[in-house]
């Protein structure tokens, strides 16, 4: 199984020979983001707002797998599934596809990994 596109963080970018992404502002160096914040919506926040830092501050393109795998599932359908098993396809789904986006896409392109490790539960 395969994506039947790539994450639009990928695809809307331009790459240079060296892999650093090109933008308006310069250039930036690309850098997965490894973190549990993201299954949250407080945690969300807490990620866009380090992601604007990390782009103006230190000149990185973040790469989030959260907003990448959330280009192919739609999170707001989880919450009216009724069934056990309606939320275990959601998840089977969700494992066949992060792995893909995950170690496919995202990975490929950094340069280098960013781990938040605020003491919480897992780690990436």
């Amino acid at each position: 199984m395969g994506l039947d596109r790539l994450p639009s963080i990928i695809r809307e970018t331009e790459f240079d020979k060296r892999g650093l992404a090109r933008t308006d502002s310069g250039l930036l160096v690309p850098a997965y983001i490894a973190s549990q914040l993201g299954f949250s919506s407080s945690g969300k926040e807490q990620l866009n707002a380090f992601y604007g830092r990390l782009r103006d501050e230190a000149g990185v393109l973040p790469l989030c797998p959260f907003a990448a795998c959330g280009e192919y599932l739609d999170f707001s359908r989880l919450e009216k599934l009724d069934s056990v098993e309606e939320v275990m396809g959601f998840w089977n789904n969700f494992n066949s596809i992060v792995g893909q986006v995950n170690y496919e896409t995202l990975m490929p392109v950094s340069r280098f990994m960013v781990a938040v490790l605020d003491g919480s539960h897992a780690l990436d």
